[in-house]
């Protein structure tokens, strides 16, 4: 949270999340581990939220085309 002011950040989550005060679950001093360990969280779940939607995408596109051949 050292890239942005303290109330820039709390406004832009606040319009992210509709108008939820995000005031009390924001935490300021976070060690850079943490922050290290929240960014590789985030790529690998992204990665297999990816790899679901890829594996359930694959396994109806060959079954809709078994019967037309």
């Amino acid at each position: 949270m050292l890239s942005v002011p303290q109330d820039v950040a709390i406004r832009f989550f606040n319009s992210l999340m509709h108008g939820v005060d995000v005031t009390t679950i924001m935490r300021w001093d976070m060690p850079w581990w943490e922050t290290v360990l929240g960014v590789v969280e985030i790529f690998a779940l992204g990665w297999l939220f990816g790899a679901l939607i890829a594996g359930c995408y694959n396994c109806c596109e060959k079954s809709a085309s078994k019967p037309g051949r």
